[in-house]
C-alpha cells in the first residue's frame, strides 16, 4: 500500500466571464479552505494560503477582461475556515473593522481586516441559499454592512429578487 495525496477540484474557487453587453465576472466559491503548512514549527513562519488568496487571484483574471461588476456565488456553501471568511470580506472593504466579537465578561473588541485595501471595488452581487451558512452568512453580513454587495438569495422572496436584480443591473448601466 503507498500513501498518496488526494485532491478535490470541486471545492476550489472557479470562476468564469459572463460576455454581454458589458462582461460581468462569476466566481463560484464552494467552501472556505485553507491550505496551511503542516511542516512547519514556528508559528511567525505560517503562511495562510486558501480561499481568499485564490478568489484574490481569480479577481486579478477577471479584472484583465474588464468586468462591469462581480457575482460571488456563495450558494450551498456551508463555511469552514474563520481566518479566510476574514480574509474574503477583507478583499472587498478597504479599511475598518470586519466583525465585532463580545466575550463572556461583556467587553467587545472589532476583528480587522488584515490587508489594507481593496482588489475589486466595483458592483457586486452575492448569492446565497439556504445551505450557506457560517462563514458564508459571516462574508455576506460584512459585505453587505459596507454597502459592498447586494445579498440574492431564497430568503428573500422573489419579489425583492427580483427588484435587488433589477437595482444591480440600473447601476452597471449607469458606469
Amino acid at each position: 500500500m503507498e500513501k498518496q495525496k488526494i485532491t478535490d477540484d470541486e471545492a476550489i474557487v472557479k470562476s468564469y466571464v459572463l460576455h454581454g453587453k458589458q462582461n460581468v465576472g462569476y466566481i463560484n466559491l464552494p467552501g472556505f479552505y485553507s491550505r496551511e503548512d503542516e511542516t512547519i514549527e514556528d508559528e511567525k513562519d505560517i503562511k495562510y494560503d486558501g480561499c481568499a488568496n485564490d478568489v484574490s487571484k481569480e479577481i486579478v483574471k477577471l479584472k484583465k477582461d474588464t468586468i462591469a461588476g462581480l457575482i460571488l456565488d456563495l450558494r450551498y456553501n456551508g463555511g469552514g475556515s474563520m481566518w479566510e471568511a476574514m480574509q474574503l470580506a477583507g478583499i472587498f472593504i478597504d479599511v475598518g473593522p470586519v466583525a465585532s466579537v463580545k466575550e463572556k465578561d461583556g467587553k467587545t473588541h472589532s476583528l480587522k481586516d488584515p490587508n489594507r485595501g481593496t482588489i475589486y471595488d466595483g458592483p457586486m452581487i452575492v448569492l446565497v441559499n439556504g445551505a450557506s451558512a457560517s462563514a458564508s452568512e459571516f462574508v455576506s453580513a460584512a459585505l453587505q454592512d459596507y454597502n459592498r454587495a447586494v445579498i440574492v438569495g431564497v430568503q428573500r422572496t422573489v419579489k425583492e429578487q427580483h427588484k435587488l436584480f433589477i437595482r444591480w443591473i440600473q447601476m452597471l448601466c449607469q458606469k
